[in-house]
């Protein structure tokens, strides 16, 4: 119902190995590497001459080891003589490294691949989406083989061994997607719950049953990051306002909430955390809490116990909690609807029987109750002294 991160990518093959691809100890060798040419006084570029001034800086720092008084003269003569012949192959070296060569992922089709890979689909969109789209293709073409079992990994390799083999061939598509995708952190955050859950949970109310929480088992919301963001940092924030319910109907319809949102810069996100019971009395468990807006769409989602398991039907009522991260955007966000799916093994009289030898009987039968809060409006539980934060103080 769910997309599931680890599964979806393991799922699409190449496209869920891109840590194989990458291995950690590359990039890390990779940034040895720039650090070393960073603390060298010659400017050279980090392409092709970056080898030729790594293998020159290592012949003056490692090559001389004779006595001060004998090699002081010939180390000075050795090294113009080295410097002069290394700063001709560093010339001829960059001269040739300025031939421009045709990227061969410049001009991919507009279309994409179907896939399930969540983190595919998640980059595809948004304004990482054209360095994403390399990284793929990328990828895809430099496919590593299926490891048999009882071979080696070579991706195990120490960093000891990384000097001696070449950077991998995404990486030059890799660190520029990166680099995007690190300056809109918050944006990404609500694409991959937009992306992952809005369906699931779409087609998870439709097919379930709706209750209230019995008291003392709603879910409790720690609002104090909210309440110092409109004291301390943005005092004079408003409600934002609401389109008419028309026009809402038609945006909901044309785009996703994120897509409203200004791109030119990550949007401002304030983190709430929530706490939901993983049980219900009646032997309910946890499938999975989630907070929608005003709108119904997702700003929040935590997984609880897979269905299967209350299937079994041994789930004892206990006193543990789920923690949900619930991410406000103060420009756009007016209230927050908690909600939470348990799953019950369904009642002997629900259960379908066999009708034939054949039929197996339906012993795993499960159903599903939705849970849901009233609306917490911001601008009330922003305000430390309304009736609501009060009340819930003196619970």
């Amino acid at each position: 119902m769910f997309r599931s991160i680890a599964a979806s990518t393991n799922q699409n093959g190449s496209l869920g190995r891109i840590a194989a691809i990458v291995p950690t100890f590359r990039l890390r060798h990779t940034l040895h590497q720039v650090r070393t040419l960073g603390r060298h006084s010659m400017t050279v570029s980090l392409s092709t001459c970056s080898s030729t001034n790594h293998y020159s800086h290592q012949q003056h720092d490692g090559s001389f080891g004779w006595s001060p008084i004998i090699g002081l003269g010939l180390m000075a003569a050795v090294a113009a003589a080295t410097t002069s012949t290394t700063s001709t192959m560093m010339r001829g070296r960059c001269d040739a490294a300025e031939e421009v060569v045709e990227d061969p992922y410049d001009n991919l089709p507009e279309k994409d691949e179907p896939t399930q890979c969540s983190i595919c689909l998640t980059y595809r969109q948004g304004p990482c989406r054209p360095y994403w789209r390399k990284v793929e293709a990328c990828t895809k073409d430099n496919e590593l083989p299926e490891r048999k079992e009882g071979e080696k990994d070579d991706t195990d390799d120490d960093d000891d061994n990384a000097e001696n083999n070449p950077d991998p061939p995404c990486l030059k598509y890799m660190m520029p997607w990166i680099d995007c995708a690190s300056g809109y952190r918050n944006l990404y955050a609500l694409i991959e719950m937009d992306t992952n859950y809005t369906e699931g949970i779409q087609d998870l109310e439709s097919t379930s049953k709706g209750f209230c929480w019995a008291p003392g088992k709603e879910p409790k919301v720690d609002w104090q990051p909210w309440q110092d963001y409109v004291e301390l940092l943005n005092p004079e924030w408003k409600v934002p306002r609401s389109s008419p319910k028309n026009d809402q109907q038609e945006q909901q319809q044309r785009q996703h909430f994120w897509k409203s949102l200004d791109h030119s810069e990550d949007p401002e996100i304030v983190q709430v955390e929530a706490t939901v019971a993983t049980t219900m009395v009646g032997g309910g468990v946890l499938e999975c809490a989630y907070a929608v807006d005003q709108n119904g769409d997702v700003i929040g989602f935590a997984y609880g116990t897979k269905p299967s398991e209350a299937a079994k039907g041994e789930t004892k009522e206990t006193s543990e909690m789920t923690t949900m991260t619930i991410r406000l955007v103060p420009s756009r966000t007016r209230q927050v609807v908690l909600a939470a799916a348990y799953t019950y093994a369904a009642d002997d009289s629900k259960k379908k029987k066999p009708t034939t030898s054949s039929e197996k009987s339906d012993d795993d039968a499960v159903e599903s109750h939705v849970y849901k809060s009233r609306p917490f409006h911001l601008d009330m539980v922003a305000d430390r002294k309304s009736k609501i934060n009060i009340a819930r103080g003196a619970a």
